[in-house]
């Protein structure tokens, strides 16, 4: 599926590669954080989801936005060299929020792999 998305943020965003960049790279780090988290230190379960996997998920999407993504050279160009604090927070709240809820489309449950990613990417695409 995260090809799929690969796919998708390409082709929707291919004016603005680096858009298609920031969505991919927070969604599968903090995706891998999530369930690196969730596994070790989960204990409040929530529709089949931990909190602290949440956590793990937020954080670490936090420190890539604020943090890391401000020293990866051409890619924070068009955003006047990184993001700030509060769109930073967002964001990473978006991304986790979108990977803890399951998106429904005529009672088929979409993969998270391949939704997150594009609808992160399109809120990226307006800031």
């Amino acid at each position: 599926y995260i090809i799929g998305a690969g796919f998708l943020c390409s082709f929707i965003f291919v004016d603005r590669p680096e858009i298609s960049f920031i969505s991919l790279f927070i969604f599968i780090i903090g995706d891998a954080a999530a369930a690196i988290a969730g596994i070790r230190f989960g204990r409040i379960k929530f529709r089949g989801k931990s909190l602290e996997g949440s956590l793990g998920c937020f954080g670490v999407v936090f420190f890539i936005l604020f943090y890391l993504l401000p020293f990866l050279p051409g890619i924070m160009e068009n955003f006047s060299g990184s993001f700030d604090f509060m769109t930073s927070v967002k964001l990473a709240f978006l991304v986790t929020i979108l990977e803890f809820y399951a998106i429904k489309l005529f009672n088929y449950k979409i993969n998270d792999n391949l939704y997150v990613p594009v609808l992160c990417g399109i809120a990226i695409s307006f800031i």
